[in-house]
Order: structure tokens, then C-alpha cells, then sequence
């Protein structure tokens, strides 16, 4: 049982299909067809209309995963590559499944505001409860309801995937020693090796992010050599393919980027002087000398700025230039701003891992706008827009009236009038670029790159709190 949105990294599929399948499984998907359950079918109580819509979408969206899998099943080159099914796909078929998927979402977000007691629920409330608190970002919702639906399943494998469930939504909601508690030996024991490694990684990370550096250790040793095992696997099934070379060049790849981002978790929870400990245990356990090698000089790399990233920590946050702005009738200012928590997102029209941390902030801005969080999108003027050379004016336009629009940027923009003096002024040296301003005015936490999402939002709530 696999929920992307509680763990990004949890997948059975072979790098090569994964993004296929992160696409089919966007919003995550909780409908476990458990055995022993038909008895406890009985009248719904999610009745409302909010409801009848969420269902409707999530039968809608079964039935696309049902043809999928056949055509995945009856094509031997579907099977071996399954991204290549967009190609049998018509435009008005991609932008209906598009649809579902938007839909699935959408209408989870609604539905799942209408409940919080799962009392008087029957076992399939509960999984629809369950569903939709996933795909709304609503763990604390889904985890009751997953609590809930424990005790009404006789089976016992039924039972073991469901409490995993429960140990990685409490990890999402960092409940680290619940989620420790919850994932006992007999839980895991029979889990694929990747999907264990993915959820040992999630709490080393979440372990280190407490600084709670022994626990931290611990599970990071653990995910790398349930990750290490899960890669062997997959090259064992690939000896003798025709692609072969192609195809294990894709596992290492994919190897390097968990390892990677593992280890700096960890290592940069650590005292310098305690990493060379750490590294010993990691290599040991990778046992895999040109890995280690290819992974040593990104991870040097790493460290380094994240050390430049802390450097600006606990500073006042610089007042930004003059710039043109979408989504608000003012000019912003930190200044008017005093007393919010505000999140800048450093961004550009032709950055792709911008554009993959958008969803993540529009939500945040939804869940935490009350509580006096404020996010604000800070650009420049690119010259160029889509591959077509423009002018500042044309290019302010189609910011306002394409690419907000088509990434549903709900948050106000500004796009700075001359230069890139706030870049310069925050040290941006790459994008997305998010930095948290804490309400008396100062820098309190800085993040480069698409990821650590979780990290991020952990953050937001520890300003919001204070």
C-alpha cells in the first residue's frame, strides 16, 4: 500500500516508470481492496453533495487506473516503458483524464472539510475519509480514519498494511516516536525492500530535522541498505535485457539521488566532526566503491551550501527593490508586511522545479493564510518568455495572463523593475529559492531546490506558533 503524497520516493516501479506512475498516482489513492471486509458494507453516511462529487470522480479515476492497466498488460512495449502510453492517448483524452485528476483533488479539499468525527462511519466512509484526507493534505483526518478502519479487518495482512499506513502518516505528521511504535518488526517484515527504505529514509529525516541525531543515524543506515538491496534487485532483473546498459545507467542514477539526499540529510544534522563516523557506516553499507566516489563530491558540494544557507539565518531579511506587481492592488513591502510570517519564492517562467514546488506552496498559503502566513513570488525580467524573445511590458503581460493562470499562482508576484537586486541581496544562486521572514523581520529558515517539502512546512507552522 503506497501513498505518494505522504512519501514521494515510495514506488515498486523501475526508475524508468516511475514518472509514469507518479502521474497516475498524483493524488494518493488509499482504496484498499481488503479481504474479509464485504460484511461490513452498510448504508453510506457521506451523503452531502460535496461528497456524492468526490466519490463520482474517484470512480471516474478507477475506472482510467482499470484501462491503463490493461493497455499496460496487453502491449508488451506499454509494459516494459509505460510513459509511452501518453502516445496512445488523443489530446481530448488527456485533457479528460486531466480533468479527473484536477476533479479528485479539488473536490477532496471540499469533502473532507465537512468531517472530522468517524463515528457512526462504515468501513468504506472510512476509506473514502481516508482518501480524500490524503489527497487534501488532511493526514491528521486520514490517520483517524485509518485508525478507525483497523479494528473493523479480520485480515491479517489487511490489518499489517494498514497499520504501516498508520506509521508513515504519523511520520508525515512528525510523530516520529508514534510512527517508531507503530512500524514494529512484524508490520515490516514482509514489506518490499524500497518501499521499507523509503519510509526508514523519511525518518532519518525527520529524526535529524530534531536533531535527534542517533535515531537519525540509525534509520539512515537502515533505508540505505534496504535501498541498496532494492537496487540489486533491479539490475538482477535487467542482466541479459537488450538495454541493459541503458536501463541499470538509469537504476545508478537513481541510486546516486537517494543516497545523496539521505546522507545530507543526516550528515547535515551532524557536527563535522562526527560525520566521518557516519560516512564510514553509509559506505559500508552502499558497498558500492563507484557510488560512493560519484556521491562524495555532490555531497561535499551540499554541505557547503547549506552552510552559506545558515549563514543568513537569525539576519534582519533586506527590503526589496522596486517591482512590478501581479495579484495585488499595493506595492508589497516587508515593512507592511511587519508581524506576518512570510515565505519569498525566488522563482522564473522557465524553471520546471519552480513550477513542481507551486502546489506545494499554494496549499500552504490556503491552510495557513489565517494563522498569518503570506507568500509572495519574487522574479526578474527574463527577456524571453516561452522560447519567444519579449519586452518587459509583453512579458509583464504574459505573466498576468498565461503563466499565473496555468500554474494557478494564487499568491501576489512581483517582478522586480530593474535587475535582480532581491536575488543578489538574498544570495540566490539557484531556483526555487524559498526563505522564511519570521514576524519580527529576520531570516529564519532558507531553502534551494524542489524538495524537502515537508521540511518546509514544518517550518512555517514552528513561526506561525511563536
Amino acid at each position: 500500500m503506497r501513498h505518494p503524497i505522504l512519501n514521494a520516493n515510495c514506488s515498486k516501479e523501475t526508475p524508468i516508470e516511475m514518472m509514469y506512475m507518479k502521474r497516475l498516482s498524483g493524488i494518493a489513492i488509499a482504496m484498499l481492496l481488503l479481504t474479509g471486509t464485504q460484511s461490513l458494507m452498510a448504508q453510506s453516511n457521506l451523503t452531502s453533495d460535496a461528497w456524492m462529487e468526490f466519490k463520482a470522480y474517484m470512480k471516474s479515476y478507477d475506472s482510467i487506473q482499470t484501462v491503463f492497466k490493461q493497455l499496460v498488460e496487453s502491449d508488451p512495449e506499454l509494459e516494459k516503458n509505460p510513459s509511452l502510453i501518453q502516445t496512445k492517448l488523443s489530446a481530448e483524452d488527456q485533457k479528460r483524464i486531466n480533468e479527473i485528476y484536477q476533479g479528485v483533488g479539488t473536490s477532496a479539499m471540499t469533502a473532507i472539510e465537512e468531517i472530522d468525527d468517524m463515528e457512526g462511519l462504515t468501513f468504506e466512509d472510512l476509506r473514502y475519509v481516508k482518501t480524500a484526507g490524503i489527497g487534501a493534505r488532511k493526514v491528521d483526518k486520514a490517520l483517524k480514519a485509518n485508525l478507525a478502519m483497523i479494528p473493523l479487518v479480520e485480515d491479517a495482512d489487511s490489518v499489517k498494511a494498514l497499520k504501516f499506513d498508520t506509521a508513515k502518516m504519523y511520520a508525515y505528521l512528525g510523530k516520529h516516536d508514534q510512527a517508531a511504535a507503530t512500524a514494529v518488526p512484524d508490520v515490516t517484515e514482509d514489506l518490499p525492500h524500497e518501499e521499507l527504505g523509503s519510509f526508514y529514509a523519511s525518518m532519518a529525516r525527520g529524526y535529524a530535522q530534531k536533531e535527534q541525531v542517533a535515531k537519525a543515524q540509525r534509520y539512515a543506515l537502515d533505508a540505505l541498505k534496504e535501498l541498496t538491496t532494492y537496487v540489486e534487485e533491479q539490475k538482477a532483473l535487467l542482466k541479459g535485457t537488450p538495454d541493459e546498459e541503458n536501463e541499470v545507467g538509469l537504476v545508478d542514477r537513481y541510486a546516486i539521488g537517494q543516497y545523496l539526499e539521505l546522507v545530507f540529510q543526516v550528515a547535515s544534522a551532524m557536527e563535522e566532526e562526527n560525520r566521518k563516523d557516519f560516512y564510514t557506516k553509509a559506505q559500508e553499507t552502499i558497498d558500492d566503491e563507484k557510488t560512493w566516489q560519484q556521491l562524495v563530491p555532490a555531497l561535499d558540494q551540499r554541505l557547503k551550501e547549506a552552510a552559506k544557507e545558515e549563514e543568513a539565518l537569525n539576519k534582519p531579511a533586506p527590503e526589496w527593490p522596486e517591482h512590478d506587481w501581479i495579484g495585488t492592488e499595493e506595492s508589497l513591502s516587508l515593512e507592511k508586511l511587519k508581524g506576518k510570517v512570510v515565505l519569498i519564492d525566488f522563482f522564473a517562467t522557465w524553471c520546471r522545479p519552480c513550477i513542481v514546488a507551486f502546489p506545494y506552496i499554494r496549499n500552504w498559503q490556503k491552510e495557513y493564510e489565517d494563522d498569518g502566513l503570506v507568500v509572495v513570488g519574487l522574479t526578474n525580467y527574463q527577456g524571453s518568455y516561452k522560447k519567444d524573445k519579449v519586452t518587459p511590458p509583453d512579458e509583464f503581460e504574459r505573466m498576468m495572463n498565461d503563466f499565473i493562470p496555468e500554474h494557478e499562482v494564487t499568491w501576489p508576484v512581483g517582478i522586480e523593475s530593474n535587475g535582480r537586486q532581491a536575488f543578489l541581496d538574498y544570495g540566490v544562486r539557484g531556483i526555487p529559492h524559498l526563505v522564511l521572514v519570521g514576524r519580527e523581520g529576520k531570516i529564519r529558515y532558507v531553502k534551494t531546490g524542489a524538495g524537502q517539502f515537508e521540511q518546509t512546512e514544518s517550518k512555517i507552522k514552528e513561526l506561525l506558533a511563536e
